[in-house]
């Protein structure tokens, strides 16, 4: 999370979310219809994990005619493993990184708890218990963190509630009850902070709205949605996101198959998806995270991957695929924006986080116009190259014209001579850091007479 009757069934059952074996012993493993609730008991014999071996699998897949190229996501390594000591999981739902202390929450939703690791993963401390006390939880679901604080809040959904507690653990308020009046939750999902303003959102996947409270106090200032499938209405809301100027909120309509957009005030802005598997298509679009550069990362839940999205709802990529192996998913719940550029993955169904490494390739720009005629022979093109994210250097920048490469003189600013045939002649130049990735083709066509 930042995390945050149509066909599937509710998030929360009426008297328990997940049943009444608390011994939760899973049975052999099988796939998920979407007929059944995405919340579930452990279905999946699962691996003893303690920490896979970092590959690298770069996976995504660019939009023609888009303005730039996707980012590339490195997949880095995986922790967890099914089971209830510390730094195993049973349903890993919501998950939040805090960047001003590097800690990392996540909510271990049927042992009732919440754990908190450091950036690699390494296990520091666990929190709660079943039951509806201070301090103990009925079906967490999820988390949101104030950097400029270190406080955490949990939605509590069987108990209706939102927690707070300290970066350690430590109680230290509550608010809401059953019901479907202002402040009051059913089924409250996903929940995130707007520090600069004071404001703290949650949604509630079984009244079909967002609430706005005061971040100090809990105190109600304001909600909007309704039960329906048209613009600002909801059949089942998971997360939810805020942008980093506080005036886009994103929230994942799930049952939908969609992400809505608001403002501040829960007036609609727009909306994107719809079912399927396609690109841009969800099965359950269930958790939404934002990185720096306002690209939103959607947790395509059914669908056993991650898609990526500009600011307004542009297909820009998508990682991950079914299986359990380093950098497949089962059912992933939850996305988390990390520091260094990681992006965390709540792997529910394989009962582990997954970390990714987001690399932005370099950019490259021709000086000039991009049509052009001359009666020379030879051309000398000139133009700038930027490493976009800062991870690695330019190593090095390509000419192509026709059959022929070359490599420009410099990188930062480069130039390059091509020899042009006679007719039209289409150059192409790319830019490469020393990652290897590779920038989208910045293009020029000249016409030699």
């Amino acid at each position: 999370m930042t995390f945050r009757a149509g066909h599937f069934p509710p998030l929360f059952r009426p008297d328990h979310s997940f049943g009444d074996d608390e011994t939760h012993a899973p049975p052999a493993r099988r796939r998920i219809e979407p007929s059944l609730s995405l919340f579930r008991h452990h279905t999946i014999d699962p691996p003893k994990l303690i920490k896979t071996i970092p590959i690298l699998c770069a996976l995504f897949i660019p939009l023609s005619g888009m303005a730039g190229p996707p980012p590339i996501l490195t997949y880095l390594d995986s922790f967890g493993g099914f089971g209830s000591g510390n730094g195993q999981f049973n349903d890993p739902f919501g998950i939040v990184f805090n960047p001003a202390n590097s800690k990392l929450y996540v909510v271990d939703n049927v042992n009732s708890r919440i754990q908190r690791f450091d950036a690699q993963g390494v296990f520091e401390l666990a929190w709660g218990t079943t039951g509806s006390g201070d301090g103990q939880f009925d079906a967490p679901v999820g988390i949101a963190v104030n950097p400029l604080n270190h406080q955490v809040f949990v939605t509590d959904g069987q108990n209706r509630r939102v927690q707070r507690f300290t970066a350690a653990g430590v109680f230290v308020s509550k608010w809401g009850t059953t019901g479907t009046g202002n402040g009051q939750f059913n089924g409250p999902s996903g929940i995130e902070v707007d520090a600069d303003r004071g404001w703290i959102y949650v949604s509630e996947e079984s009244n079909s709205r967002v609430q706005r409270f005061d971040l100090a106090t809990g105190g109600y200032l304001g909600k909007w949605g309704t039960a329906g499938s048209g613009d600002s209405q909801f059949v089942k809301i998971a997360g939810l996101s805020v942008d980093a100027t506080g005036n886009r909120i994103y929230v994942a309509d799930y049952n939908l198959d969609r992400i809505q957009v608001f403002d501040p005030t829960g007036a609609f802005q727009f909306k994107w998806g719809g079912s399927g598997q396609g690109n841009g298509q969800f099965t359950a679009s269930f958790d939404t995270s934002i990185d720096e550069k306002g690209r939103v990362f959607v947790a395509d839940s059914f669908n056993d991957r991650v898609q990526i999205f500009s600011a307004a709802g542009v297909f820009l990529g998508k990682f991950g695929s079914s299986g359990t192996a380093p950098g497949q998913m089962d059912l992933p719940a939850g996305v988390a924006m990390g520091g260094d550029g990681d992006l965390y993955v709540a792997d529910r169904g394989n009962n582990r986080v997954s970390r990714w490494r987001i690399v932005d390739p370099p950019e490259v720009s021709i000086a000039g116009r991009k049509r052009s005629t001359t009666t020379k022979r030879k051309l000398t093109i000139r133009g700038t190259a930027d490493d976009a994210d800062g991870a690695a250097d330019l190593v090095r920048v390509i000419v192509k014209a026709g059959k022929r490469n070359l490599t420009a003189k410099g990188t930062s600013r480069w130039k390059g001579n091509v020899r042009l045939e006679p007719g039209r002649n289409r150059i192409q130049v790319t830019a490469v850091d020393a990652s290897g990735a590779i920038s989208a083709p910045a293009t020029i066509l000249v016409r030699r007479l």
